[in-house]
Parts: C-alpha cells; sequence; structure tokens
C-alpha cells in the first residue's frame, strides 16, 4: 500500500514538473520579442478619466494586456489586482467593450489595477503582443526585464520583482 502511496506521488511529481516545463517553454516561444527593450514613453487617459505618464514612474512597471473575453486573464487577474497595491501596474484591455462596459466589469470583479481600453489595438501591436494575457516588468531605469506569456503567479511575480530590487 506504502509503495503504491509513493509510486503515484512520484507520477504526480513528473506531471507538475513536466507542465511547469512545457509551461515555460510555451510562454519564451510565445513570447514577443520588441526591437527596443527601453519602456516607450507612454501618456495614457485611463477608462476611469485618469492619466498615466510613464515618465513620472520612479520604480518598477508592470503592464497587464489582457481580455475579458480571456478565460486564463480571469485567473490572472486577480493575481494583478493583489499585485497592483504594492508595485506600480497599467493594463491594457483588448477587445472588451466600451470603456463604461470595461469599468463595469473591473468593479464586478473588484479589480484595482489602473486600465487603459486598447480599442484600436495600438498598444498590442506596439508590444507585438499575440496571446493573452501577456505582461511585462520594466526596471526602474526603464529596461524591460521580464516578459510571460499565459498565467504567472502572484509569488512568481513577486520573486521577479524582488529580482529587480536586489541587482
Amino acid at each position: 500500500m506504502l509503495s503504491r502511496l509513493k509510486h503515484y506521488l512520484k507520477e504526480l511529481l513528473i506531471l507538475v514538473v513536466l507542465a511547469i516545463i512545457v509551461t515555460n517553454v510555451n510562454s519564451i516561444l510565445r513570447s514577443p520579442n520588441l526591437e527596443s527593450n527601453k519602456l516607450p514613453e507612454l501618456n495614457l487617459k485611463l477608462i476611469d478619466q485618469q492619466t498615466f505618464q510613464s515618465s513620472s514612474v520612479e520604480g518598477s512597471l508592470v503592464l497587464y494586456f489582457w481580455g475579458s473575453w480571456c478565460s486564463v486573464c480571469s485567473f490572472q487577474s486577480p493575481v494583478i489586482s493583489d499585485l497592483s497595491r504594492t508595485v506600480q501596474v497599467v493594463s491594457f484591455v483588448v477587445n472588451s467593450g466600451t470603456s463604461h462596459q470595461i469599468q463595469t466589469y473591473l468593479e464586478q470583479n473588484r479589480y484595482r489595477f489602473p486600465t487603459y481600453n486598447d480599442q484600436q489595438n495600438i498598444w498590442s501591436r506596439a508590444f507585438q503582443v499575440k496571446a493573452y494575457p501577456t505582461l511585462f516588468i520594466f526596471d526602474k531605469k526603464r529596461k524591460l526585464r521580464f516578459s510571460e506569456v499565459g498565467y504567472t503567479s502572484y509569488w512568481g511575480l513577486r520573486l521577479r520583482l524582488l529580482w529587480l530590487e536586489l541587482w
């Protein structure tokens, strides 16, 4: 009985490791290849009528590209909302309706991150986003340090941001 349990746990561990490897390879293959790894100047009017200027950000910045229709984004967005309490985040929502519809969606889901309605896909094209969700993490010198495609855990993001602070 105990040997069967060990066998199943070993098989489960192998499956988890393989899933992590496949997920990371997929993220690497789908990651945008930006011409410049510098953050472009962003002057955005957000859906709540506030403005965002990248030049005013002093620390790290997370750019989050997502859609209300995206099933993986429905898992990623609460993580980003929690993260936005301590880190500067700007989200770009695509193909998700009017700013009023998006504001309602954000309120219903209690998401607290600043959001720009990228209705014309201007910024998603500029950042070469091809899959959702996609995250970009820039350091305090406005240099792109990480990009992720697909789901990333809260602690995975925290560790990346801690890495930026330490190095």
